[in-house]
């Protein structure tokens, strides 16, 4: 096993070194990005905006998608993250034209 120095002085990181090795390693925003995408066609599935119990279901079916805690952490506030993450899923799907109630609930456009 290489030494983690090894990595760091040739590629920069271990993630440098995993897209260097042709993987598809999002962070930060990115995968933020990637998890509000996700969170948007779930709720489109769900027909309403996703709980961590309906992220959880999913990530069973779908072993891409991040777990539920790995989603929650990504939303960098102290209180709500879950609902800070259901804001930016609201966002997206408005952006789509997607008209979202206060509940969560909608109605496919």
């Amino acid at each position: 096993m290489a030494s983690k120095s090894l990595f760091w002085h040739t590629f920069g990181s271990l993630t440098g070194a995993l897209r260097e090795a042709g993987f598809d390693v999002p962070v930060g925003e990115e995968k933020l990005e990637r998890a509000v995408v996700q969170g948007a066609a779930l709720a489109r599935e769900l027909r309403r905006l996703p709980k961590m119990a309906d992220w959880k279901a999913a990530r069973q079916r779908d072993r891409s998608l991040l777990s539920e805690w790995q989603v929650y952490r990504l939303v960098d506030i102290d209180a709500g993250p879950w609902a800070a993450f259901q804001f930016l899923v609201r966002e997206r799907l408005r952006e789509d034209g997607v008209d979202v109630r206060p509940d969560g609930t909608f109605t496919a456009p």
